[in-house]
């Protein structure tokens, strides 16, 4: 049984100063004066438990799972009129959103000979609500869904192995997505929320083939519908690009991996992942107007590590993705190299690790729209370099095999905190 409580806590203090010129550089009007001072709060709580038992004929696998979500979001807009600050009525807002999902699995899973079968039948509840406390706009939402899943593998020898699946899954929007505010990105942007906001469903069936356990290949297909994307639309009156995040019609993805692992000499490791993908987005818009875009896509990831020594290990991660669709957006080809030096320390029972993370701040967003009477480019150029120094301790006899690896409930759920907007 499984316990988990993460808490997220974030504070806006933005002043944005726009002051409007003629070609000529001069300064025309006023300039204004816009501040933001805001406050986001997410409580998550998850319980959970699994049980496991072998019967004659399969093995029997089943659990719960309840998550409870608190967010509230108290956006505070000011503008400045003749040295006073008044409050903005357009887009101070105080939203609180909560979520329950109550989730149980069954599932059998059965090896005759080289044959391995598994099947898995997943139930969700969710009740969410979202409450303004500003414009008195609110929701409910009930509903159950059902999720199967099922796998056939089969281990011909020992160094090759096929595995075919099927699965249907959710996607879940991020937090501050749902959330309706309005938020200023300059004097011809704004970013809002969307409170009617779905979740993603889809449809994936997928086949692996294994080789020597250094070599992975698999091709799938997915099938699914609502899809997340992000949208970019027009006030006419205002002439305001708003960019926020909808529900687009059906997807289909057709997509081919291969990774590639290696240790050389004991002294060097690498991972080598390479991804194809062919998307192919279509949405019904009314009124027989049929909104379709498709694009190639393709996405490399490589790991390695160096062992140094006196137990030194050296590893350099680069990442890159070629241009591909999002919605109606159109997001132009990234990359990104990570660098870290980490060392074993307290006879093993310690690890000291030194990170870097996008050393060379290529890892930007560039995305171009062309749709209806919008026609823009978005250069977002943001500091992505981190530097991290962590430290891992190891407790307990390392020569006693571990009993259950604890598992982490709301790592999902907590996922849905950092959603990039653009």
């Amino acid at each position: 049984m499984n316990v988990d409580y993460f808490n997220y806590d974030k504070t806006w203090d933005d002043h944005f100063a726009a002051q409007k010129t003629d070609g000529a550089g001069v300064k025309v009007g006023l300039p204004n004066n816009i501040r933001n001072n805001s406050d986001s709060r997410i409580y998550l709580y998850s319980m959970s438990a699994d049980y496991t038992q072998t019967l004659k004929f399969a093995k029997l696998e089943a659990g719960l799972k309840s998550t409870f979500t608190k967010t509230d979001n108290d956006a505070i807009w000011e503008n400045e009129v003749a040295n006073v600050w008044l409050n903005d009525d357009g887009k101070t807002n105080h939203f609180i959103y909560k979520e329950n999902v109550n989730a149980a699995y069954f599932g059998l899973n059965k090896t005759i000979k080289k044959m391995t079968y598994n099947a898995v039948l997943r139930m969700e509840h969710t009740h969410a609500t979202g409450n303004s406390l500003t414009t008195g706009e609110k929701f409910d939402r009930n509903y159950a869904q059902l999720f199967p899943s099922a796998s056939v593998s089969y281990a011909r020898n020992l160094t090759n192995s096929f595995n075919f699946s099927y699965r249907r899954s959710i996607q879940r929007f991020g937090y501050e997505i749902v959330n309706p505010f309005i938020t200023y990105k300059n004097a011809y942007t704004y970013q809002q929320g969307n409170p009617n906001i779905r979740p993603s469903i889809s449809n994936t069936v997928e086949a692996t083939w294994s080789h020597k356990y250094m070599l992975f290949t698999t091709i799938g297909y997915v099938h699914g519908k609502d899809n997340l994307s992000p949208t970019f639309k027009q006030d006419p009156a205002r002439k305001i690009l708003i960019n926020g995040y909808d529900n687009l019609g059906k997807f289909d993805v057709v997509y081919a991996n291969m990774v590639f692992t290696k240790n050389i000499k004991s002294k060097f490791q690498t991972t080598f992942v390479l991804t194809g993908m062919y998307i192919n987005i279509k949405t019904d818009m009314g009124n027989g107007e049929i909104y379709q875009k498709k694009s190639v896509a393709t996405q490399i990831n490589w790991q390695n590590t160096l062992n140094l020594p006196k137990s030194f290990f050296l590893e350099v991660n680069g990442q890159m993705m070629t241009p591909m669709s999002a919605g109606y957006a159109a997001i132009n080809t990234m990359g990104a190299i990570d660098l870290g030096l980490r060392k074993n320390i307290l006879k093993g029972a310690g690890t000291l690790k030194l990170g870097a993370t996008d050393i060379l701040n290529t890892k930007q967003y560039n995305i171009d729209v062309d749709y209806q009477n919008v026609k823009t480019n978005n250069r977002i150029n943001m500091d992505t370099r981190t530097v991290s120094l962590a430290f891992t301790y190891r407790f307990g006899n390392k020569n006693v095999k571990q009993n259950k690896t604890r598992k982490n409930t709301i790592e999902a759920e907590t996922n849905r905190t950092n959603v990039n907007t653009f």
